[in-house]
């Protein structure tokens, strides 16, 4: 990852605060955010109480298929690349995971009727929970982020 790119969503108004935004010096994608807690307390008495209503993206280092960053809490479609078996979608999240990097986490998966006649016969798959972010036999679309359409996981 060669740059370092955050962006920060407000529970609270359900907006964007920032986006793309990077470490600048002195200012800081940080000092940006504290002075929009600041000058939107929404009845909260502090800027640090008003903190937690806040969710701190990082940018993975990735970009989809239409050349858009991939944060955390992207929701991406994944599509298998493989010819040879049969075609999936995967419906993941990104997220930073225990070991220091990024993963996709399983939510949905489907199958899609359309595949290589020559294919392989599909055999049953089970698909561990998350799948590591350097995978790349797939393609990535992103589709959502958590906070703006929760609905796509269900």
């Amino acid at each position: 990852m060669d740059e370092l790119k955050f962006r920060a969503w407000d529970k609270l108004t359900k907006k964007w605060i920032a986006k793309d935004f990077t470490i600048l010096g002195e200012v800081t994608c940080f000092d940006l955010i504290g002075q929009y807690l600041r000058d939107n307390p929404c009845g909260k008495e502090t800027t640090l109480a008003r903190l937690e209503d806040v969710i701190i993206n990082q940018f993975t280092g990735r970009l989809d298929k239409n050349n858009k960053l991939i944060y955390s809490d992207d929701i991406v479609k994944m599509t298998n690349m493989d010819c040879y078996i049969q075609k999936v979608e995967l419906i993941t999240v990104v997220k930073y995971n225990n070991y220091g990097s990024y993963v996709f986490e399983f939510k949905k998966i489907n199958k899609l009727k359309k595949f290589n006649k020559n294919a392989i016969k599909p055999t049953p798959t089970i698909y561990p929970p998350y799948l590591w972010f350097t995978t790349s036999n797939y393609i990535l679309e992103i589709i959502g982020t958590e906070m703006e359409n929760p609905e796509l996981l269900k």
